[in-house]
């Protein structure tokens, strides 16, 4: 009713213009105006009725299609086909838009399915189809994990490389029986690396210095880009560390997998080879095949007669089949699952110049941990944590809130690839902390940068004036040098939140500030030596932290439990209509949305305090 109202009111307003600007038209007397108002309010009428019609239509379509969505199919004799490539996000919200050209597939749905297609005696195998992939080692490594336990339902997995791989998405492939390539197809496996491009040098031709300030000596990698014209040593040697680990660890898995020493997978990388023939002149893949090769091969395989259709499902159609249709995941006691991905930041879920992607608000975050505790029929909860750090602020929120949820049920936090700086802020106060050996987490410490574009202006020809009061008013502006007073004060605050960091880390792992202290410093350490020294307690992936919860909460491992993703609850409206209808009502909060992209923005002209992972490695 209010859309209708709201149309006649837009379709008037016109007319009345129309009839304003007639007044002043020469050309037509006021007669000929006359005969030509009730023409003008008949049409404008019948197109609102039709506007109406035609939305109300396509409501009730979208409505129908929601509410008459079925299942799929599975027939016998299937091969599911898991799609790797781009990014892969620990887990999306199922789609509320029911006639969507494409449904997101995340981490949750293909651990899922490789679970469902384990115990499915309708699937046969797996075909996993890799491309280049923004996945960390951690997650590969848990896929990988996941595969290999597949593998003794007495199923097949057969990998098929894209056009353009490299070591990350060769090394997951090693967790498949066969491996094959597209023929011509580009092998990366000449080594891992990581660039540093410094910034200082370049800001400093355009008129822009900057002053760092960092709390500990390792932070950090993405601070000294910005602040400094080259890396320290400490800096230089948490980078080597790290690289030596994740090389060590890719060419173990290889050598494992081919049956040959360390020492000539390490010669044959060394040889910068990079096309599929090589390698499979080296043996280190089964063959080159093209699509309708693999298809034959598959239907083999499954015992379908050639010259038939092979059967296969994506892995995003069988994500929608329930764990519970399968005999899985079903009970009546629960445990909540709650995602915290990317930067963590107080308030809602948003988007961040900063990053170029969506922020973790703190808002829903919390919002389900209270949801949990409050359920009687959650015994634990488990927080899956895939972050580079956040806000100091929001950190702290999400920290405070976990300590409060413990004291009622056991919280356990299984970390993704990164879960370092304030990633690690919102895991340290657990109950327990699980990680997989390749997880980045730990990097304790805070940096900043404060710029000073007074030399830009002076470029610019701009000239910049203020009135200020308070002898300090204009330290922030960015306009001016900071005085060796301001330094001071602006590295004392700095410092006191560092020490609050480490003071808070050393309550939630039980230790004294003293035994903290040298384990922070801003220093990133891979899961493997994070449990070494104590800052994380198991190494495992998610079904070990869920499997942690179950005995913390006393849970009999007989018992059947069933695992729930806690998210903030949708309004019933949003349930009823998808997002495509409701962004017809949505305009003023569009309009908010650009305002706090744009506040956003004006935000990153400040200095602030932000506990980061110090880089988000990518290694080539």
């Amino acid at each position: 009713m209010k859309l209708t109202i709201a149309f006649f009111y837009l379709t008037h307003k016109k007319y009345l213009l129309i009839l304003r600007m007639k007044k002043f038209d020469c050309l037509r007397t006021k007669s000929e105006e006359n005969q030509l108002k009730p023409i003008h309010v008949i049409l404008y009428t019948l197109l609102t009725l039709f506007l109406v019609f035609i939305i109300f239509v396509f409501v009730m379509f979208l409505l129908f299609k929601g509410l008459s969505k079925t299942k799929p199919s599975v027939a016998k004799n299937s091969t599911l086909v898991i799609s790797l490539s781009g990014d892969i996000p620990e887990y999306v919200p199922m789609s509320d838009f029911p006639v969507a050209t494409k449904k997101n597939v995340s981490m949750k749905v293909i651990m899922d399915d490789i679970k469902k297609a384990k115990v499915d005696d309708r699937i046969k195998g797996i075909l996993l189809r890799i491309n280049t992939t923004f996945m960390g080692w951690a997650k590969i490594d848990e896929l990988r994990n996941e595969l290999n336990d597949f593998k003794k339902s007495g199923k097949y997995v057969v990998a098929y490389l894209g056009s353009f791989v490299g070591e990350k998405e060769y090394y997951l492939s090693l967790a498949a029986d066969s491996i094959f390539s597209v023929p011509s197809g580009f092998l990366e496996m000449n080594g891992l690396v990581i660039e540093s491009i410094h910034l200082p040098g370049m800001l400093e031709k355009i008129g822009v210095t900057v002053d760092y300030f960092a709390f500990g000596k390792y932070k950090s990698h993405s601070g000294e880009t910005f602040g400094r014209k080259k890396h320290t040593r400490p800096v230089l040697q948490m980078l080597n560390d790290i690289l030596d680990w994740e090389y060590k660890h890719l060419v173990k898995g290889i050598a494992d997998r081919l049956g040959k020493s360390e020492q000539e997978i390490k010669a044959t990388i060394d040889r910068g080879y990079f096309n599929a023939e090589k390698f499979q002149e080296l043996g280190w893949i089964d063959g080159l095949r093209y699509e309708d090769q693999i298809e034959d091969m598959l239907k083999k395989l499954n015992g379908i007669k050639a010259g038939k259709k092979l059967k296969k499902i994506s892995a995003q159609r069988y994500g929608e089949i329930p764990l519970v249709s399968l005999g899985l995941n079903k009970g009546k006691k629960r445990i909540a699952l709650i995602y915290s991905q990317g930067l963590i930041q107080e308030g809602k879920d948003s988007f961040s110049p900063l990053t170029m992607g969506t922020t973790a608000g703190t808002d829903p975050i919390i919002q389900s941990i209270r949801r949990a505790v409050r359920s009687r029929s959650v015994k634990a909860i488990v927080f899956r944590v895939d972050s580079p750090g956040g806000s100091g602020l929001g950190c702290d929120l999400v920290w405070r809130e976990i300590l409060k949820a413990k004291e009622k049920k056991p919280v356990i936090v299984s970390m993704s690839d990164y879960a370092a700086s304030g990633g690690y802020w919102v895991s340290m106060g657990a109950s327990a902390i699980v990680a997989q050996p390749s997880t980045m987490t730990g990097s304790i410490g805070i940096w900043s940068v404060f710029p000073n574009v007074s030399g830009l202006y002076k470029k610019l020809g701009l000239n910049e004036s203020n009135v200020k009061r308070g002898a300090h008013a204009d330290m922030f502006m960015g306009f001016k040098h900071l005085t060796d007073y301001e330094k001071k004060l602006y590295r004392d605050n700095l410092y006191q939140s560092y020490v609050s960091f480490v003071t808070k880390a050393a309550e939630s792992r039980g230790m004294t500030f003293e035994q903290m202290e040298p384990l922070a410093q801003g220093r990133t350490w891979m899961g493997e030596k994070a449990k070494e020294l104590g800052l994380i307690d198991e190494l495992g992936g998610l079904d070990k932290a869920i499997e942690i919860a179950r005995e913390k909460a006393g849970i009999d491992s007989t018992e059947k439990v069933k695992v729930v993703v806690y998210s903030v609850k949708k309004p019933w409206f949003e349930k009823i209509f998808p997002s495509a209808v409701l962004s017809f009502f949505r305009i003023s909060r569009d309009k908010l949305d650009l305002q706090r992209v744009y506040q956003s923005l004006q935000e990153i002209k400040r200095p602030l305090l932000w506990p980061l992972l110090p880089y988000q490695i990518i290694l080539h």
